[in-house]
């Protein structure tokens, strides 16, 4: 599992590479695009997520944002 400065890296260089190839103008395709990629690279499991936040502990919050 990659952490979270690697995953972040990932996610911006797959989405660079499928708007590379990326012909139309249409605002709905690019959102598309953007979530799917999005989508790939979100982790699942509790220990994934786990991993990615102690690799950046920026990521806790002090204070509930709800």
């Amino acid at each position: 599992m990659l952490n979270y400065h690697e995953l972040k890296m990932s996610a911006i260089d797959s989405l660079k590479e499928r708007l590379t190839f990326f012909n139309s103008g249409n605002e709905d395709e690019i959102s598309d695009i953007i979530h799917e990629v999005t989508e790939n690279w979100i982790p699942v499991y509790s220990h994934e997520v786990m991993k990615i936040a102690s690799s950046n502990l920026n990521l806790v919050c002090v204070k509930s944002e709800l």
